[in-house]
């Protein structure tokens, strides 16, 4: 079996696994008040970063995109921080999951200057760090199949068009 092969093999078995994989997550509790809906999608990113295992991983995704289909004021800007911070630390897996959950990703997109790159407190704005940083650790990360690598290049082109806005 050639390399392009296993890799094609290997993505279907991923993507096939990443769609069947049921959101058991505490954090996937959607019912409470904001700031208990807030803390949920935090502890969720902090998780995300710190676990080993692919299976959490995957369930930790599943529950984001359910955090994404009930978004509302705040808990919007932190979901999206959520999102792009697993794509920033698992590229691989974000990329593949949401290869099946493409309506999902291209709304993302198209809200990510307005959830994640507007600033409401005093200047100095963190924000334009946070941009390039999310580009420089995306570009190149390894990806391994082509619909996935085409959404990796969808976002660093998206947030390469980003300019960070400043609210008083």
């Amino acid at each position: 079996m050639t390399g392009i092969c296993r890799i094609a093999l290997a993505f279907q078995v991923i993507t096939f696994a990443l769609s069947i994989v049921p959101a058991a997550n505490a954090a996937c509790d959607y019912g409470g008040a904001d700031e208990q809906k807030l803390q949920s999608i935090i502890h969720l990113r902090s998780e995300f970063e710190t676990t080993q295992t692919k299976s959490q991983r995957v369930s930790d995704l599943n529950c984001i995109l359910g955090w994404w289909e009930r978004r509302d004021g705040e808990i919007g800007d932190s979901v999206s921080d959520t999102m792009l911070t697993m794509a920033r630390v698992d590229p691989n897996l974000f990329f593949s999951f949401m290869v099946s959950h493409q309506r999902n990703y291209q709304e993302w997109l198209k809200e990510l200057p307005t959830l994640s790159f507007v600033w409401y407190s005093a200047p100095p704005s963190p924000l334009e760090h946070k941009r390039l940083a999310c580009i420089k650790a995306l570009t190149g990360s390894e990806v391994d199949a082509p619909s996935a690598i085409e959404l990796r290049d969808e976002l660093i082109a998206r947030l390469r068009t980003i300019r960070p806005a400043q609210v008083e």
